[in-house]
């Protein structure tokens, strides 16, 4: 279908693009464009960035996958109420300051081997696809009914679990150590190991691993 590159800006080290439907261009011009995009991302990718003052993107809609990976937020970073229709990408940021999260809406949250100092609320958020591997969760204020899935990661749901115990949200704990066991017994699955798996699908059936008895 026609399309139409409206604009790819850099700003301290983070690639936003966004492609709508609108004037038809050649395949070769779209092509070569993308392909510019690309080469500029990669160049970008090669240096961190920094958020020396407060960084303000409430209230923002991100129509394309947002990139803020590898970079350092020094003060406080404020999300409230934005909008990622894609991915959100913060592998591998440092948030030396409370972070805002609230209300946001996110299709694809990738927070691996990042780091919070200080608290990060997401107080009423909505998370489709959550990823938080090498993550330190201390400092992560999040209700399992805010995520829609978790990816399968032994240390990540063990440290989210312990968090949502240690704040008090022990119905949280027990849905997220739920969701854990059941990845954990289709994980079995995969790697063939049929054996422990029959043994983990019993636990579940007979009386759901103690969190939600199946009878």
């Amino acid at each position: 279908s026609p399309l139409r590159i409206v604009i790819f800006a850099f700003l301290a080290g983070i690639l936003f693009v966004d492609i709508t439907p609108g004037a038809p261009v050649g395949a070769e011009e779209t092509n070569a464009l993308l392909a510019e995009i690309a080469a500029a991302a990669r160049k970008q990718a090669a240096r961190k960035a920094e958020f020396k003052e407060t960084a303000l993107f409430d209230g923002t809609q991100f129509n394309q996958t947002a990139v803020f990976s590898d970079i350092t937020f020094h003060q406080y970073a404020e999300f409230s109420q934005s909008q990622f229709k894609e991915t959100a990408n913060f592998e591998k940021s440092n948030f030396n300051q409370e972070s805002n999260f609230e209300n946001s809406i996110i299709g694809n949250a990738i927070f691996n081997d990042s780091q919070f100092s200080k608290d990060v609320s997401f107080d009423n958020a909505s998370i489709k696809d959550l990823s938080l591997k090498g993550s330190d969760l201390e400092k992560l204020d999040i209700r399992w009914s805010s995520i829609k899935d978790l990816a399968y990661d032994d240390s990540a749901y063990n440290l989210l679990r312990k968090n949502l115990d240690a704040r008090g949200y022990l119905d949280d704990a027990s849905d997220c150590e739920y969701s854990y066991r059941c990845k954990h017994r289709a994980d079995l699955w995969r790697q063939g190991k049929l054996g422990l798996w029959s043994l983990d699908f019993l636990a579940w059936a007979s009386y759901g691993y103690g969190l939600k008895p199946q009878w």
